[in-house]
């Protein structure tokens, strides 16, 4: 080395940083320590990593736009300033790792222009963390580099990763404007709440209040937040909760423990568990209001909890404490109120007494509280006659009906002249005295009178002169079943029967006017008619008319027409009708109803045939035809026939319905037999019996006297 050289010559003496030389008065720069900064330079021996200020080498020219040092800046010790590329203190180290924590500055490249990723190389660095929810950290640049633990919501992002150290969800969202930083599925958002499952998935704050009125749903199974309060019984708005009775409708909002209730619109406002129908809580609904199954209740005073169905009623508070529906001054429910209820009820327990009730005979008490037990036409009276003139027989013209007998009254009825004590029933006539003494009617005469059919009700006149119109009558019952009985009657001559009908007011009138059965081919139609009660079971009253036979033949053998009655009455041809004959000579035609011989709801009929043959050789007979729902003609060989006991009797010259004389549920029948015997005899025929009988002999028989 040059400087060796040197020390070879003379003797040196290092003196503060200068080389001088012995007996020199200053010093002057060492050959060793060009810059004169008190190191010598590498090259001389020394550390000073850059001496020579006449050059400058390429590692020690600054960059980063900082200041140039100097030669004289740069030794062991010296100050360095870091991310200039200058190693001022000589150490050998990088100058972009200021804090010494092995990762270079993010903020400051090298001369290669590439940069580290220590976020935090230096205090005057950017400080790296997340403002959004509090001031910065107050970590040191040696603690923050990658791969530095990061402890959250200390203001310093430690490991350099460039998340928000209030974000630890990562949603973008930081702590403090999230509801949960540690979902990152969970921040502020418009997407719909899943509700009630104690997630708040959108941060608003509520989970468990959908219908927004402060009260989160009742049973909700999470923390209630301090700004909600529980009990919401209708919180969803979706579900439908409309209001009944007319009553305006509710949404959820309107449904809360501090809402108002409106009574018996069917929503339970303040969801307090209440039925909406029992305003007073007495475990009745009001009978006022309909509930959504449309059912009223029994409560007829629903602010009252003291009156309800089956409640104790005390009688004339006038309160309807039982809900009964009746007067609370009416205690015995006849209709008629006590007297302190303004009513006329003169004994209010008992409900048979009251003013509206019959005064009856048989209590002692006044009945329909007028003040008398003796009521003209009570229940049960007796009928009383005015007697005036004492001789105890009354006036009929004064009747009156009471419970007792009054002053001079009685109970006979039979005095002709109640102004005369000499003329009563008890007395003997006078004849001849123009005074009817003992009431009898005969005026006095003592002859029989005389009477004429020309005072009847009503007169029927028969169409001809020679027609013997009434040769035959009979009752025909309902036939047209307007409520009034008709009659039948026969024409023979002109083989007409007629059927006249009933009325409220029966007036006369001629046989023209009724209903006419005529026929063209039967001769003397008429002769006998009959009424046969309901024979074919419609409703309506049916009669029969007996006919002889055919006209043109001169045949005779009995030929009977049965016409079914109708609301109409029309006229008809007997030959058109279902007819019931006999066979040969017998001259079936005596008729008459034989009740319900069978028992099966509907009227027969019996038929005589008293000549049994026109020579009176044969037993009379009888022939019983069965009702039947539809007429039918028959013959009546084919019907039950029962004979006469012997020939010439005249069995069936009369023939009738005897109602049910043994009490067994079937009408009988009797048939007349007039030259039976040597008396002439009659024939019961018991409907339980009439099938088994041979002939007449096998009935019940009476016999005439003689």
């Amino acid at each position: 080395m040059w400087w060796a050289l040197f020390a070879c010559v003379e003797n040196w003496t290092l003196l503060g940083g200068k080389d001088t030389e012995p007996g020199d008065s200053e010093g002057t720069p060492s050959l060793a320590d060009l810059d004169g900064d008190g190191h010598d330079g590498v090259a001389s021996g020394g550390d000073d990593c850059w001496d020579d200020p006449a050059s400058i080498p390429a590692d020690f020219v600054a960059i980063n736009g900082l200041a140039q040092p100097g030669a004289a800046d740069v030794y062991p010790g010296a100050a360095d300033v870091p991310y200039d590329a200058v190693d001022a203190d000589c150490a050998g180290d990088t100058d972009f790792d200021a804090d010494g924590d092995g990762f270079l500055s993010a903020a400051w490249p090298d001369r290669s222009d590439a940069l580290g990723d220590d976020c935090y190389d230096d205090a005057t660095d950017v400080y790296p963390y997340d403002d959004a929810c509090s001031p910065q950290g107050s970590l040191l640049p040696g603690s923050v580099h990658p791969g530095a633990t990061d402890a959250a919501y200390d203001g310093t992002d430690a490991d350099c990763s460039g998340g928000g150290d209030w974000d630890q969800d990562g949603d973008g969202f930081p702590s403090c404007e999230e509801c949960d930083d540690t979902d990152a599925n969970i921040f502020p958002n418009d997407s719909p709440e899943v509700w009630y499952n104690g997630v708040d998935e959108n941060c608003d704050g509520n989970d468990g209040d959908q219908d927004g009125d402060g009260y989160v749903v009742d049973g909700y199974a999470f923390a209630v937040p301090e700004h909600q309060d529980p009990g919401d019984c209708w919180d969803d708005p979706a579900v439908e909760n409309a209001a009944l009775n007319g009553f305006p409708a509710l949404g959820a909002g309107d449904v809360n423990p501090v809402a108002g209730e409106t009574w018996y619109d069917g929503v339970d406002a303040d969801c307090d568990g209440a039925n909406d129908f029992d305003q007073d809580s007495d475990d009745q609904a009001t009978a006022d209001w309909p509930d959504a199954s449309s059912n009223f209740g029994l409560d007829c005073e629903d602010t009252d909890p003291s009156v309800y169905a089956g409640a104790v009623d005390d009688w004339y508070d006038g309160v309807d404490s039982d809900c009964a529906g009746n007067s609370d001054y009416d205690q015995d429910g006849d209709g008629y109120d006590d007297p302190s209820g303004d009513g006329e009820d003169c004994d209010d327990l008992d409900g048979s007494v009251s003013p509206g009730a019959a005064e009856d005979c048989a209590t002692a008490y006044d009945d329909n509280c007028d003040g008398s037990t003796n009521n003209q036409d009570a229940l049960g009276c007796t009928v009383f006659y005015v007697d005036a003139d004492g001789d105890s027989y009354g006036d009929p013209t004064t009747a009156r009906c009471r419970c007792e007998v009054g002053a001079g009254e009685v109970e006979d009825n039979s005095d002709c002249d109640d102004t005369d004590a000499g003329v009563s029933p008890a007395e003997v006539e006078i004849c001849r005295d123009g005074v009817d003494n003992d009431c009898d009617g005969g005026g006095g005469s003592c002859e029989l009178g005389s009477m004429s059919l020309s005072g009847a009700d009503a007169v029927w006149v028969g169409e001809g002169t020679s027609d013997y119109a009434f040769y035959s009558t009979a009752s025909a019952g309902d036939v047209n079943a307007d409520g009034y009985g008709d009659f039948v009657v026969g024409a023979f001559a002109e083989s007409v029967a007629y059927v006249v009908a009933g009325s409220a007011t029966p007036s006369s009138g001629t046989l023209a006017s009724a209903q006419r059965l005529t026929s063209i081919d039967l001769q003397y139609c008429g002769m006998v008619v009959a009424g046969l009660g309901d024979h074919d079971g419609d409703g309506y009253d049916d009669v029969a008319v007996g006919c002889w036979g055919d006209r043109a033949s001169g045949n005779i053998y009995g030929h009977v027409a049965i016409v079914g009655g109708d609301a109409s009455l029309a006229d008809a041809f007997l030959d058109d009708m279902v007819a019931y004959e006999g066979s040969g000579s017998e001259y079936a035609i005596q008729v008459g109803a034989a009740g319900d011989v069978n028992g099966d709801g509907i009227s027969d009929v019996i038929i005589g045939a008293p000549s049994g043959s026109i020579n009176e050789t044969e037993p009379g007979r009888v022939y019983l035809v069965y009702g039947a729902a539809a007429l039918r003609s028959v013959s009546l060989a084919s019907q039950l026939v029962i004979d006469g006991e012997a020939a010439g009797d005249i069995a069936g010259q009369s023939t009738a319905g005897a109602g049910d004389v043994d009490g067994d549920g079937l009408d009988d029948c009797l048939v007349g037999a007039p030259y039976a015997g040597d008396e002439g005899r009659a024939y019961l025929l018991l409907g339980g019996d009439i099938t088994s009988y041979s002939d007449v002999g096998d009935a019940v028989v009476f016999a005439g006297e003689a």
